[in-house]
């Protein structure tokens, strides 16, 4: 079994370059990519279409920051409180 072998096991700095090649990790996941590409050189398909709206509604927040609103989700006025219990659950049910 491949799985089970001992190069699985072993430290990033102390496999070779051929074992990461063979079993890539997170960090091979990460650099692979390249440096952070500039989006006129990117070719977003259909799949892709996920990133265009948060890249959008990005863009939104940003301009209403900059005109002097709140971002989404945010409020700073003292009236709104929200109150969460404390736990590893969230109920939509108000708190009292």
């Amino acid at each position: 079994m491949r799985g089970l072998e001992a190069e699985n096991f072993k430290p990033w700095h102390q496999r070779s370059f051929e074992e990461r090649q063979d079993q890539p990790g997170d960090y091979e996941a990460q650099a692979g990519q390249g440096p952070i590409s500039l989006h006129s050189e990117e070719h977003l398909v259909t799949s892709d279409k996920g990133i265009g709206l948060q890249r959008r509604m990005l863009r939104r927040a940003l301009e209403t920051v900059a005109a002097g609103g709140n971002p989404p989700g945010v409020s700073f006025e003292e009236s709104v409180v929200v109150k969460v219990p404390s736990g590893n659950f969230y109920s939509a049910r108000p708190c009292r």
